[in-house]
């Protein structure tokens, strides 16, 4: 093994191998401060100085605790870099699962380095979870055509590759309104998605862009008191008025007029809120004669009959 002392200053800050955002470096700083970078950090020589293919987060941490070198492992100019930036890869992936964003800027270098795409999934395959159901090198490396914003975002979390190609839909505003959104409600990738895509229908219905959906329905928001639960709420109800507006209506006659209702507190009476089963229907749990009468009395009550024929001539 080839190690030597580098000169922080002669390392490339391209970073052009560095495929992951990196953790919290304070408990790594710590370790640097008091002993120093002990793993050698493997480089190639390049342009008069040298280029990492790992260890970025040591030379960060290795800077903020005002060393001057670190321990180099100089890799063999004969070798493609691009295999040795496949090694390394195949490392990361030995102790811990990548990100689907770290996978598909791993293709994209790759790739960018030189790598055949037989070569990459002959070589990574198994770390970049390719398989027959898994998207392709294409569809991997091109989330990164992502907002910058919507990207950084959607990496705090798991993410699975259908959520994330949907925001693909979107035009850039709309990417950068989902990722303010989802930054505002700390709404997890699956909510995102599932409110986003309702927005987009909308305006893809209404000749609008997304953005401006977003933004109608999140009107009142701001209104003191309401929490973050009752935000979404209130917003997945506006994105529902603003789909399906007769339904709600109909929905919202229907519920008038069951409250007006003289009923037993044991009758449930109910219907299907997409009002593609038309009908009404009563449960109730009948435990003696006299709530059998009180049912019966509750179903001759005038008031009661008036809603329920006012609700049989809305279905």
């Amino acid at each position: 093994m080839n190690v030597v002392e580098i000169d922080l200053k002669e390392i490339l800050r391209d970073f052009f191998f560095a495929f992951s955002t990196g953790a919290d470096r304070s408990g790594l700083e710590r370790s640097v401060r008091a002993s120093g970078v002990l793993n050698p950090i493997p480089v190639l020589a390049a342009d008069g100085g040298w280029r990492p293919l790992a260890g970025f987060s040591r030379i960060r941490a290795a800077e903020a605790a005002g060393l001057k070198t670190v321990p180099g492992r100089v890799l063999s100019a004969d070798i493609p870099g691009w295999k040795h930036f496949a090694d390394a890869v195949l490392e990361q992936a030995a102790t811990r699962p990548l990100h689907l964003f770290e996978k598909a800027r791993i293709v994209d270098i790759l790739r960018r380095a030189g790598a055949p795409d037989t070569e990459i999934t002959g070589r990574c395959g198994e770390a970049l979870e390719l398989s027959g159901s898994a998207p392709s090198l294409d569809e991997l490396a091109g989330l990164l055509r992502l907002e910058p914003c919507l990207i950084r975002l959607l990496e705090r979390y798991p993410v699975a590759f259908k959520q994330a190609s949907f925001f693909l839909t979107l035009d850039p505003s709309g990417q950068r309104a989902a990722a303010d959104l989802g930054r505002e409600l700390q709404l997890r990738p699956v909510e995102l998605t599932e409110i986003v895509r309702t927005a987009w229908e909308i305006g893809r219905r209404d000749g609008r862009p997304m953005h401006e959906v977003l933004a109608g329905a999140s009107a009142g928001h701001g209104r003191q008191g309401m929490n973050r639960n009752e935000r979404i709420a209130s917003l997945r109800e506006n994105l529902k008025r603003m789909r399906q507006p007769r339904l709600m209506n109909w929905n919202e006659s229907l519920e008038r007029a069951r409250d007006g209702m003289r009923l037993p507190g044991f009758c449930v009476l109910g219907w299907d809120a997409s009002l593609e089963s038309p009908g009404l229907r009563l449960e109730a749990l009948l435990r003696s004669e006299s709530d059998a009468a009180a049912l019966s009395a509750g179903l001759s009550d005038e008031q009661t009959r008036d809603s329920l024929r006012s609700m049989f001539e809305l279905l």
